[in-house]
């Protein structure tokens, strides 16, 4: 197996579990990983936990911007913070090859937090944390582009990018998001996120945006943006409305 084999399989091992950790223990919410290099380097390694702490405390609110809300934490204060940290070198068993040794492996940094103090600090800076049960939610993306249209499912020749994305982002939020397995299938899920997005003159892509789930039924439309900017700011958005749901705070 080449090298980025390799790597997309490990990402995708981690997604998995992340999903399926976070259905069985709550702790799966407050690790996170990130790429780093060297396993020694200070530098890198206050990089990475930092990186990691900002995608903990996004995924705990449903929003990317309330670690602005909590202002600077120095590197001491973010020390405090931390229960664990796992390195895994992304090259495991492959042969070094000679410009290998110039420079430090890079590795998969993961840091786990501390509950209880992470709570805190947010909830002193007025978030309610979300720490209930996630729903899984089933995406139904229709694409349309210069080749003409398709329905993204997780075995369709075309969509390989916005598969990525969206398995980037079911780690990112821990919230499972299903593609169906064909255009005629319908995952089991909770609730629903519904897309159509379209390619513009300039190379964006518009979209516009529905959720349906339990009494929830919201719909928006988004500006142009790259493809995977849309989905991002798409699936934050719905991020965003299924944490103020469980949390009580709509």
């Amino acid at each position: 197996m080449g090298t980025g084999k390799r790597i997309t399989a490990l990402f995708a091992l981690i997604l998995c579990s992340l999903s399926l950790a976070v259905a069985d223990d709550p702790r799966a919410l407050y690790q996170a990983t990130s790429i780093v290099t060297g396993r020694d380097n200070v530098a890198e390694r206050a990089r990475g936990t930092r990186e990691a702490f900002e995608t903990v405390v996004a995924r705990l609110c449903g929003d990317r911007g309330v670690v602005q809300q909590l202002g600077p934490l120095t590197p001491t204060t973010l020390e405090t913070l931390v229960a664990s940290r796992r390195y895994t070198d992304r090259k495991a068993g492959i042969q070094i090859a000679d410009e290998q040794g110039t420079r430090d492996r890079s590795f998969l940094l993961e840091v786990g937090f501390r509950a209880q103090a992470l709570q805190r600090l947010l909830m002193a800076a007025g978030q309610t944390p979300w720490l209930g049960p996630r729903p899984t939610i089933g995406v139904q993306l229709e694409i349309t582009d210069s080749q003409g249209s398709y329905h993204l499912t997780e075995t369709s020749r075309r969509g390989w990018g916005q598969r990525e994305v969206l398995r980037t982002l079911t780690r990112r939020t821990a919230i499972p998001l299903a593609l169906p397995r064909d255009p005629a299938d319908r995952p089991a899920a909770d609730g629903t996120l519904s897309g159509v997005m379209t390619v513009t003159p300039d190379g964006l892509w518009a979209s516009r945006w529905s959720l349906t789930l339990e009494s929830t039924n919201q719909g928006w439309v988004q500006p142009p943006a790259t493809f995977d900017r849309a989905i991002g700011e798409a699936v934050w958005r719905m991020a965003g409305l299924l944490a103020k749901q469980a949390t009580g705070t709509e």
